[in-house]
């Protein structure tokens, strides 16, 4: 097994955003978000799963990782944290390379792509194409299979102009404080389990 690993709250302020793409939710403050999350309170539409808005239960790395070395021996179970690997890609490779049994010879491209910096322009076309009502539903995912492997240019076209640039989002120190006092408890757990030092993850300030 690989796993990778990020510092829960930068994990979180991601994906949140992933699930207003995916339409799953639609608050677009994470803080909000994050608050209403926490009184159980749903989203203002219906997500695929609510657990998919749960973002405590997403950011709790900790009690997954125990759940998974409950089944799986730890010496299987490779771990790649995401700091480590924007600091340092080319070790971070080899220890990869090392576990799978790979020549670590060969030297990847470490390049960012396919950066999540897109927000769709408009939330009624994006829920007609991904959302679409019962009647259209069928009609819809064939023209969506279809866009996915033609090659005419005016496709790609049309498809780049649903979306438009966006910045990452932003939190305040005051909610990365909120959230990592939240979750700072299975940070410590997620420590414990791997035998490593997270302190930098749980500071609250």
């Amino acid at each position: 097994f690989i796993v990778a690993l990020r510092d829960p709250v930068d994990l979180l302020v991601s994906y949140h955003r992933t699930q207003l793409v995916a339409l799953n939710e639609t608050e677009r403050d994470f803080a909000s978000a994050w608050r209403r999350s926490l009184s159980g309170e749903p989203p203002a539409t219906t997500p695929l799963d609510v657990k998919l808005v749960d973002y405590r239960r997403v950011g709790r790395l900790g009690a997954a990782m125990q759940r998974l070395l409950t089944t799986a021996p730890r010496q299987d179970v490779h771990v790649v944290y995401l700091d480590r690997l924007v600091k340092e890609p080319g070790s971070t490779w080899h220890d990869l390379a090392t576990f799978l049994r790979l020549s670590a010879q060969f030297t990847p491209d470490f390049e960012a792509h396919n950066p999540s910096d897109k927000m769709y322009r408009s939330p009624v076309l994006r829920r007609l194409t991904h959302r679409p009502p019962g009647l259209v539903a069928g009609p819809v995912r064939r023209l969506r299979q279809w866009s996915r492997t033609t090659d005419h240019a005016w496709v790609a076209q049309a498809k780049r102009s649903m979306w438009r640039r966006e910045p990452r989002p932003l939190i305040t120190e005051e909610t990365r404080r909120e959230v990592a006092t939240e979750l700072r408890d299975d940070v410590g757990l997620l420590a414990e389990v791997l035998k490593t030092d997270l302190s930098h993850w749980a500071r609250i300030g």
